[in-house]
């Protein structure tokens, strides 16, 4: 996708905080992969997003979508392999040890 950015979440929703955090998360996901400069580096920005995603439930699948979003037809190939280990990072962080953290 590259540098296009969004202006609303890509999934449905009525929940404030996500269509608020959506935009944000998506432009830290920019930032990791490379197609959006920042003064921030690409590992807070990866931290930024795998910390909204633990911390918002709502945000988790609109996450997920995004790295979808931002990998698909990227012209950039260093953003597939940075895309692969961003959605390796975020399954396993936010979906797998939040399910072992209620426990």
């Amino acid at each position: 996708m590259g540098q296009d950015t969004i202006s609303r979440p890509m999934l449905r929703t009525t929940n404030k905080v996500v269509k608020k955090e959506a935009i944000d998360v998506f432009k830290q996901i920019q930032i990791y992969m490379g197609d959006r400069m920042a003064r921030t580096s690409p590992t807070q920005a990866a931290l930024e997003v795998v910390s909204c995603g633990w911390t918002i439930k709502d945000l988790r699948d609109e996450i997920f979508v995004q790295l979808c979003r931002q990998t698909t037809n990227n012209p950039n190939p260093s953003v597939m392999f940075n895309s692969y280990i961003f959605l390796t990072v975020h399954s396993l962080y936010v979906h797998c040890f939040q399910k072992n953290a209620r426990k």
